[in-house]
Order: structure tokens, then C-alpha cells, then sequence
């Protein structure tokens, strides 16, 4: 599914997580799967608390790295993607 940047996602209702020192860990309670969250996806997963876009998480990830715009909203479609197959994300 190719997302639109102002799709806006949020986190699963269905995954429980648990922020330790900055990292997120992530349990997918459907098959007990715990995803370990690198600092810029638990910088992603923390925004995704309310509805947010592409544009707007790409906004937030360009003001608080120093990233490029361009492979920042590749890097977050593949992140998003990736999430939704695993249904650990949902569209709003």
C-alpha cells in the first residue's frame, strides 16, 4: 500500500509497549512478538500516541535529527508499512 504524506496513522489499540531508558519495546500480544524499537522509531512511536502523518512525522524527525527530508519519509513510509502489515499500527 503506497501511503499518502497526509495519511495519518496511530498506534494499534492491540499491542501493549514499555518505554526503558528512551528505547520502546513493543509486544504483539496476537503471537508474543516483542519488537525492539531503535531511537529514531521510538522518537516515532511516541508521536504516533495521537493521529499523525507522514508530513508531520517527517516534519518532527528533520527538527529533531539532523536527517535528510527526502530518505527521512522513505525511511518513515518503510517504518509505517512495515507496522501495518504487523497490524502494530493502524490508519486513522
Amino acid at each position: 500500500m503506497k501511503l499518502k504524506p497526509k495519511t495519518k496513522i496511530k498506534r494499534s489499540k492491540q499491542v501493549i509497549f514499555k518505554e526503558v531508558e528512551g528505547i520502546v519495546y513493543i509486544l504483539d500480544p496476537r503471537n508474543s512478538t516483542i519488537h525492539t524499537l531503535n531511537e529514531t522509531a521510538s522518537f516515532i512511536w511516541r508521536h504516533l500516541k495521537t493521529p499523525c502523518s507522514i508530513k508531520e512525522l517527517t516534519t518532527l524527525m528533520t527538527e529533531n535529527f539532523d536527517v535528510e527530508e527526502k530518505k527521512t519519509t522513505v525511511d518513515i513510509e518503510d517504518f509505517i508499512s512495515q507496522y501495518l502489515k504487523e497490524e502494530l499500527v493502524v490508519l486513522d
